[in-house]
């Protein structure tokens, strides 16, 4: 690059945006779907989305950061960067509406 000046816009442009996807505040009775995750976790009724039907996001048992979202009764929708981590064997856990675990 020629006059590094002119990559000022950009990077402006980017730090803006970047700021877009940071939870601000953060605090777990509004933010956290489960309470007592994960040994005994329980609907949060105080959450944001709380009078949403989240029963069906789920989590994985080896890495609990790895969220799953149940779209029939065989397919799970998940991020395609966690492709090589989670293996078809492998257990997915779910809170069902009546607030049971669902393995």
């Amino acid at each position: 690059m020629k006059n590094p000046l002119c990559a000022i816009p950009a990077i402006l442009a980017c730090l803006g945006s970047a700021a877009a996807i940071e939870v601000r505040g953060y605090t777990p009775v509004a933010h956290d779907r489960f309470l007592g995750f994960p040994s005994n976790p329980t609907v949060n009724p105080g959450q944001d989305f709380s009078h949403l039907d989240l029963s069906g996001i789920g989590w994985f048992e080896k890495f609990r950061d790895i969220q799953f979202a149940l779209i029939s009764r065989q397919h799970v929708l998940f991020a395609s960067h966690f492709a090589g981590v989670v293996d078809p064997v492998d257990e997915i856990r779910f809170l069902s509406g009546q607030g049971t675990q669902v393995v």
